[in-house]
């Protein structure tokens, strides 16, 4: 881990992976069994910064990945609700829903557009 050697790599690992899933720097202290202070230390080097950043990506990324599955199975539920519902009130709610979500899709996919196009011009 970059200007970290030995046993400091392996402490800021230890310190990183805690953070990722503890609730707060107290708790990843325990869990890391690191003590506050050399954890106050390390987690102001840069280098430790740039880590975590990419450590958080990287969870951030694959909870996506799990979310989009569930994503797609909760449209196929909404669907079938539409097409099949028993009820009424349960096809409409189910396509009201599923607007809802296209619209919102729609309106993040054109804002994304404006802001590429910002960025270009940057």
């Amino acid at each position: 881990m970059g200007n970290f050697t030995g046993a400091q790599a392996r402490k800021a690992d230890r310190l990183i992976c805690a953070l990722l899933v503890s609730d707060s720097i107290e708790d990843a202290c325990k869990l890391s069994r690191i003590p506050r202070s050399t954890a106050s230390r390390t987690m102001a080097n840069p280098e430790f910064k740039k880590n975590y950043l990419a450590a958080r990506r990287t969870a951030l990324d694959a909870a996506c990945t799990g979310l989009n599955a569930a994503v797609a199975e909760s449209l196929t539920a909404l669907r079938a609700i539409v097409t099949g519902g028993l009820s009424e009130a349960a096809r409409v709610s189910a396509a009201r829903s599923l607007l809802e979500f296209a619209e919102r899709s729609l309106t993040l996919g054109e804002i994304e557009n404006r802001l590429c196009a910002v960025e270009g011009r940057i």
